[in-house]
């Protein structure tokens, strides 16, 4: 059909697909990932845009599902790792998180940064940890300080329009943080 044609041409769903596309459209993108799975598609992609879609809804236990369902068949993609940390903090200022809620984001977060040293989303979400959880709770910081962390991000390429997704998952007190 048209729209599996359609899905197939443009790949994996993007932050900006996704902030362009009404509840409705995002919806028939689920009912056509799903109708792949139905097919026997075992594909960590189909996984990974099922799980980008529900995270998108903020419907956080299905996206969890499905980011968990990827890593499981691909464990070595960074983003399967870092849009399960997203979805775990489940819009929750990361302060308010309890403290193995926090330690489970930070593990996946660190096996994106393993994977991916390169990608600026994954440092910008841990100085976000860091600075909401640790600081603002008056705890010790773990792993890499905070000005390390910004050191590191200077060289780091960043794609803004995750940054933007991540400034609408992750409420923080300062907005200029991220």
């Amino acid at each position: 059909t048209v729209k599996e044609e359609t899905a197939k041409r443009d790949g994996a769903v993007s932050f900006k697909k996704l902030s362009s596309s009404s509840k409705p459209e995002i919806y028939e993108m689920i009912e056509l990932y799903k109708h792949h799975l139905n097919q026997g598609r075992l594909d960590d992609e189909i996984y990974f845009n099922l799980g980008l879609c529900y995270l998108h809804l903020k419907l956080f236990d299905l996206a969890i599902r499905y980011f968990q369902k990827c890593l499981e068949l691909a464990p070595d993609q960074p983003d399967y790792h870092y849009y399960l940390s997203l979805a775990k903090i489940r819009n929750r200022r990361p302060f308010t998180l309890m403290p193995n809620d926090i330690r489970e984001v930070e593990t996946y977060l660190s096996s994106a940064l393993e994977l991916d040293p390169e990608d600026g989303k994954y440092i910008i979400l841990s100085i976000v940890l860091k600075y909401d959880y640790y600081h603002l709770n008056g705890l010790s910081v773990r792993g890499p300080l905070i000005g390390e962390l910004i050191e590191r991000l200077a060289s780091k390429k960043i794609d803004h329009y995750e940054i933007k997704r991540m400034q609408e998952m992750v409420p923080v007190a300062d907005p200029k943080l991220i």
